[in-house]
């Protein structure tokens, strides 16, 4: 979750301090590009990680990207909230690269809103080149994927003899339950 919320604030500061996304975009590219080899030196390298790595948690995150990639292929946006702002408020931070709120926008309402849900959007969409409502619907079903995971793994451990109730990683928080039901009441 601290990835997602680095992915906003890097780019509310590219915004607010250069006065547009794309260097802030740069940077993300840039840190994830050189976190991976940094993290494996600092820490032994990959043969001495490989049981951190190829965790059960990571594998069930590939695969509900797989399944979000195939169930938002195509989609179109079909509620209100998505015609009148939520979708259009991507699409013209894509088209201004800077905050949807400007004079130059062609939004009408909701310019006061913050843009932390559609700075992700944001960032999936130029990350997958373009803008298109199904990278809009990715962006949202990995955010609540991203929410779910963790939790489930913390209850369900998946590796022999690793109780949930004597790790650390079984002390899972209340909010990350809340997440959990929030998440399934939308499905």
């Amino acid at each position: 979750m601290t990835g997602l919320y680095s992915i906003s604030v890097i780019l509310y500061l590219s915004q607010y301090l250069l006065g547009s996304f794309t260097p802030g975009l740069y940077l993300l590219y840039l840190a994830a590009a050189a976190s991976v080899p940094l993290i494996l030196a600092a820490n032994g390298g990959i043969s001495a990680n490989r049981k951190y790595l190829l965790t059960g948690g990571l594998w069930a995150y590939i695969g509900c990207l797989a399944v979000i990639a195939v169930m938002d292929a195509g989609r179109l946006f079909i509620s209100w909230d998505e015609f009148m702002h939520w979708g259009k408020m991507v699409k013209e931070m894509i088209r201004l690269d800077r905050f949807y709120c400007v004079t130059e926008s062609t939004l009408y309402r909701h310019k006061d809103y913050p843009p932390f849900i559609a700075l992700l959007e944001y960032a999936w969409c130029r990350i997958g080149g373009k803008y298109s409502e199904p990278h809009v619907a990715q962006a949202l079903h990995l955010l609540n994927v991203s929410l779910i995971v963790p939790y489930l793994f913390e209850q369900f451990p998946v590796r022999a003899g690793r109780s949930s109730k004597n790790s650390k990683a079984g002390e899972s928080s209340k909010s990350s339950k809340g997440s959990a039901v929030l998440t399934a009441a939308e499905y």
